[in-house]
Order: C-alpha cells, then sequence, then structure tokens
C-alpha cells in the first residue's frame, strides 16, 4: 500500500476515535444534565418542604435585614403581628414594638451582631389583632451576616400569670403590714388597758393592805379578804388576757435552762394546796419519768401544768386531783412529755367539748355564772403546748370527772446540768419584808411617780422597812434627787410628764452615784417588750403594779448582792 493510502487509513481512524470520544462525552453530558435536572427538583422540592414546614411552624419566624427591617416571615408571625405576609415586607419590625420595649429590641440586635452568636431578650409587641402581646425573642445572624433569623415564643399568658401573682405577693404583704399595724394597734391597746387597770388595782390592793396592818376588827377583815379575792380575781383575768395576746402576736418568747419535772409539779400542787383543802380534796402526784432532767420553760410549763389545776379543784367539789407525767416518745436527745390533770368533779358533756380550747368559752352559761372565769385558761395551756412542740385536749364525761392533757417536747439535761435552785425568797421561811427589815433597815430609797395615790401607798408600804425614804414626781426631780443624794434604791415608775422613767435612769447611770444603785421599774407596763425596754435603759427588773401587796419586797430581796450597805 502506498504511503499515500497509509496516511488516509490512519486519519480515518483518527477521526473514528474522535468520534467515539464525542459520542460518550455527549452522553456524560446528557446524563449530568438529567441529574443536574433531578437536583434542581429535588432542591425544588427540599425548598418547597422547608417553606411549608417554615411557614407551618407553631413558632414565629422572622428574617430581619441590618437595619431590622422584615424580609421575611412565616404564617405564625403574621398572626402573631396580626397582619398579612404580603404587607410585611421591608416594614421596620419596630413598628410593632411598644416603645418602653423600643431600647430592648435595638439592645437585642446590637448584641446578636457584636456577638456574632444566639441573642435573646423579652419585650412588648402591638399586635393588630391581638391587642398587646409579650414575646420572647431568640435571634442570630444569618450566614454571611447578611440579616437575622429570630424566632419569637408568645409568652403573654406567662407574663400574665406573672402579673397576676405579683398582684397577689403585693396584695399579700399588704395585708401583712394591714395585720401588723392591727397587731401593733391591738398591743398599744393592750399596754393601755393592761396600764389603766393596773394602776387603780394597785392603789386598791395597798390600801387594802394599809388598812389590814392597822387596828381592824374581825368584820374589817373578812371584807378586806373580800376586796383581796376580787382583785386578785380582776389581776388573774387581766393576765390572762395579756398572755394570750403576746402568744396570738408572737410575742412569748420561751426560756431554756434545765429544770427537774418533779419540781414543777410539787410546785404546782403547793399552790393549790390551800384550795384543794378547803374542800377536802385528795391531792396526788405520779411521775411515771424514769429521769425528769430536761431543758425548758419552767415558769410557762409550770402555768399550763396549773391552769389544769385550778380548773380541776374548782369543778371538783369531792374526791381528788391528780397530776401525773409520762413518756411518750424519746430519743437519744429528747423527749415528748405527756401531763395529765385528772379529777372526779361535775365532767363535761360530749356536745361542748369543742369549745373548751377556744377563747372566752366555758361548758355552759350556768357553769359560767356559778363558777365563774373567762375561759382562758384552757386556750392559753394549749398555746403554751404548741409553741413547746406539742398539743392539749381532754377526755370527760357528765358526771364522771375529766382528764386534762398537754403534750411537750423537751430536751434531755445531762447528769452534769444543774438544776436552778429555788430562790431565798421562796425557800425562806421568812417574808422577804421581814428579811429586810431585819438586816437591810438601812437603806436609803428613792421612789419616783407621778400619781399621788401611788406615791402614798408605796411609800406607806415601805417605810415600815425604810424610814429614809425621798419621793419625786417625775424624771427631772429623780435625776436632781439622784445628784444630790446617795440611794441604794430607785422605785421608778416609767410613764410621767416632763421626762419619763426611762430616759431619767439613764441619766442617773450617769452620775458617779448612779452606777451601783438598784433601779427597780414599779410601773403598770407589764409586757416583756416594757421589761426589755427597762433593762435597756439600765434598770435591773421590773415589778408590775396590781400585783401582790409584797411584790417589791421579793424583789428587791433578789437584788441584794448588788447593794451596798
Amino acid at each position: 500500500m502506498s504511503r499515500k493510502a497509509n496516511l488516509a487509513a490512519g486519519e480515518a481512524a483518527d477521526a473514528a476515535r474522535l468520534l467515539h470520544e464525542l459520542e460518550v462525552h455527549a452522553a456524560e453530558l446528557e446524563q449530568q444534565n438529567v441529574e443536574l435536572r433531578l437536583s434542581r427538583e429535588e432542591a425544588a422540592r427540599e425548598r418547597t418542604r422547608y417553606q411549608e414546614l417554615y411557614d407551618a411552624a407553631p413558632l414565629a419566624y422572622f428574617t430581619l435585614d441590618l437595619d431590622g427591617r422584615i424580609t421575611d416571615l412565616n404564617s405564625a408571625a403574621a398572626v402573631l403581628l396580626g397582619v398579612s405576609k404580603a404587607t410585611t415586607t421591608k416594614v421596620a419590625f419596630l413598628d410593632f414594638v411598644a416603645s418602653d420595649s423600643a431600647t430592648n429590641f435595638r439592645d437585642f440586635l446590637a448584641d446578636v451582631a457584636v456577638a456574632n452568636g444566639l441573642g435573646m431578650c423579652e419585650l412588648k409587641l402591638h399586635s393588630k389583632r391581638l391587642g398587646d402581646r409579650f414575646v420572647r425573642l431568640v435571634g442570630r445572624l444569618e450566614a454571611g451576616a447578611s440579616g437575622f433569623l429570630v424566632a419569637a415564643t408568645d409568652i403573654t399568658e406567662r407574663w400574665q400569670y406573672e402579673q397576676e401573682l405579683a398582684a397577689a405577693k403585693a396584695a399579700a404583704e399588704a395585708a401583712k403590714l394591714d395585720a401588723e399595724a392591727a397587731n401593733r394597734a391591738k398591743s398599744a391597746f393592750l399596754a393601755n388597758m393592761s396600764h389603766e387597770i393596773r394602776t387603780p388595782l394597785h392603789v386598791i390592793t395597798g390600801m387594802a393592805c394599809l388598812v389590814r396592818r392597822s387596828s381592824v376588827t374581825p368584820g374589817q377583815t373578812e371584807r378586806l379578804d373580800r376586796i383581796g379575792e376580787a382583785s386578785a380575781h380582776l389581776l388573774a383575768i387581766l393576765n390572762d388576757i395579756l398572755d394570750l395576746s403576746k402568744i396570738e402576736a408572737g410575742k412569748c418568747s420561751l426560756e431554756t435552762a434545765p429544770l427537774s419535772i418533779g419540781a414543777i409539779m410539787d410546785s404546782v400542787c403547793s399552790m393549790i394546796a390551800t384550795a384543794a383543802a378547803a374542800k377536802q380534796l385528795a391531792m396526788r402526784i405520779e411521775n411515771h419519768l424514769l429521769s425528769d432532767r430536761f431543758w425548758g420553760d419552767a415558769t410557762r410549763l409550770r402555768q399550763a401544768l396549773l391552769n389544769y389545776a385550778n380548773n380541776a379543784v374548782k369543778f371538783t367539789e369531792k374526791g381528788s386531783v391528780t397530776l401525773s407525767a409520762s413518756l411518750t416518745e424519746e430519743s437519744d436527745d429528747d423527749a415528748i412529755i405527756r401531763f395529765e390533770v385528772t379529777d372526779t368533779g361535775i365532767g363535761i358533756s360530749a356536745d361542748v367539748m369543742p369549745k373548751l380550747f377556744s377563747p372566752f368559752q366555758q361548758a355552759d352559761s350556768s357553769t359560767t355564772r356559778r363558777y365563774g372565769g373567762t375561759g382562758l385558761g384552757l386556750v392559753i395551756t394549749q398555746k403554751i403546748a404548741e409553741l413547746m412542740g406539742g398539743n392539749a385536749g381532754a377526755a370527760s364525761a357528765l358526771g364522771t370527772g375529766s382528764t386534762f392533757w398537754f403534750t411537750v417536747r423537751m430536751r434531755k439535761a445531762k447528769s452534769e446540768e444543774k438544776i436552778a435552785e429555788q430562790s431565798p425568797v421562796e425557800s425562806s421561811v421568812e417574808s422577804p419584808e421581814a428579811i429586810l427589815t431585819r438586816d437591810y433597815g438601812q437603806l436609803r430609797l428613792l421612789i419616783v411617780d407621778d400619781d399621788p395615790d401611788n406615791l402614798y401607798i408605796t411609800q406607806h408600804l415601805l417605810r415600815e422597812v425604810w424610814p429614809k425614804i425621798d419621793m419625786a414626781n417625775d424624771g427631772i426631780e429623780a435625776v436632781e434627787l439622784a445628784a444630790k443624794n446617795r440611794y441604794d434604791l430607785i422605785l421608778m415608775d416609767i410613764r410621767m410628764p416632763r421626762m419619763d422613767g426611762l430616759e431619767a435612769t439613764r441619766r442617773i447611770r450617769q452620775l458617779p452615784s448612779g452606777r451601783n444603785v438598784v433601779i427597780l421599774a414599779l410601773t403598770a407596763n407589764a409586757f416583756p417588750e416594757d421589761r426589755t425596754r427597762c433593762i435597756d435603759a439600765g434598770m435591773n427588773d421590773l415589778i408590775p403594779k396590781g400585783t401582790a401587796v409584797d411584790a417589791p419586797f421579793a424583789a428587791i430581796l433578789q437584788f441584794l448582792p448588788k447593794i451596798s450597805h
């Protein structure tokens, strides 16, 4: 074959190969076109699905440009704003934001833009259809920082609940303040009532005592006894009312010290022994405790038990009254003690039992007429028991006697913890007045009171023990006399014109001669806070007016170690 023929054959082969390659490439391009078309169709379907999901989402979504204008939103967002989707394009989102939330929104966008991350804020929107709505916005920058993608949650119900809760709290706080104001007014009224009743009561008991000390006939003695009994009854009623008021106002604080339950029960029995003997009632004590050493408030415990015991004697004409103590529960550190007072008295019918522990209640009106009383003793015992972590109740049947009980939780006392001994006043056979007359008659006293009757009674009551007594009508006179004379004891009223007893005490304590003098408040103000105010002012203690006539002697005797004589 010629060279020319060979070249032609090669060219033909090359052309055929090139044609085949073109056909293959064309087929590949066609396949790519098919795949691209399918990919576009799938992308379109995905966009449609995304748009459908975006539009149907229950959460409101917005896209905003960098200036905060709406570029897109879903149906929930349109509903939230109360507009159609078509009318919101390029509308500033700020147009829907309440004026008092505008700053929050601007700061929100600025924070998202600077942080290039998520941001959140809460604000109020003006919805054209729904009215004001409260929303929480969560947003981030879109890819390329071309705008913001924002999700909005309607928190209107939560906000309304919080507003209602805040209003309820405000109302509760206002009610609390009103209640506290009412309690303060009640306390002020009771304090004033106590003062106004104790002052004349002090005069009555004092005058009766002074008359009794003079020569009186048996008939006059009997009449004076009646005055004493009536005064004691009035004082008991007053003390019960004040006790209940203090407990209900939360102003009754409990002391904590080692005590002996057996000693308390013995003390209660001795207190009611005279009344029980007058009725020929047998008194019994049943102490079932293996150890009766505990920590607690002996005074309040004795008061609670004495309330029950007094009632038992009052409503029992024959038979016995039994005081008992038993253990109902214990741990390594504390125990629950149950106290019971059982009598053989008139008993109580079932239909009136629920009334017993209500203030000012007795079994029935005939009982009140026959036996007297306010009915406060039982409720006070119940309140004391509750303050001590226990409760109170009763079991009774008409004509068969009654059992009144209360429980208290008490911390166990260790064997090395010493029980407080009785004071010399309590344990001594001699009266406080006799001891003072014998050993301390040389003391010099100052009595300060603006009431002439109180001055007269206190002076004449004490001058048989102390002939050297000076008197002042108010705090100013008291300070002037204390600056001139050295006194061993000052009995100071609190409420006085010109200068009260508290300020007078403070000034006397600043005097060289007033640093060691015993100053006792002899006052008709008998609340615990009154005693606290007296102690804070520099007094040694407080003696309420209207108590036993010999109370000043007993109180003074307790402070003898502080008196130089």
